[in-house]
């Protein structure tokens, strides 16, 4: 069976990997973002990869009057209101709504495709096999 997949924040970043992800095994994939670029990259990356189906939807899940939600939607609110002239990240509008930012990020230029340690912990009875070996 296809798996259906509803991503948030499906434009860049984390987002844009898992998306990438999914579409890679053939789910059915539901693109939700705020930035239009962003949007449409990732639903031709999704496409391309192989994905069943891929519907986009430009929404901001902050904004209650523009998703659907059964419980628990009031108590991740604030009434608190944001002042656009001091507030330093993209909350208040998408970073790429213009342009295309994929699904790079801050740390790309340290990410590693592998990782010793990460090798080690997941194979630690092979590990302490070859050290009581040897």
């Amino acid at each position: 069976m296809t798996q259906r997949v509803v991503i948030t924040g499906a434009s860049a970043g984390v987002g844009r990997a898992v998306a990438r992800a999914y579409a890679a095994r053939g789910a059915r994939l539901a693109l939700l973002a705020r930035g239009a670029a962003g949007l449409a990259a990732a639903e031709r990356d999704c496409r391309r990869l192989g994905a069943a189906e891929v519907r986009t939807y430009q929404v901001d899940v902050a904004d209650a009057g523009a998703v659907v939600a059964r419980d628990g939607y009031e108590s991740q609110q604030t009434d608190t209101p944001i002042d656009p002239a001091t507030w330093r990240d993209n909350l208040d509008r998408p970073s790429d709504d213009e342009r295309d930012r994929g699904a790079e990020g801050v740390f790309t230029d340290r990410a590693r495709r592998h990782s010793a340690a990460l090798w080690v912990s997941a194979h630690k009875p092979a590990v302490s096999a070859l050290t009581l070996g040897g």
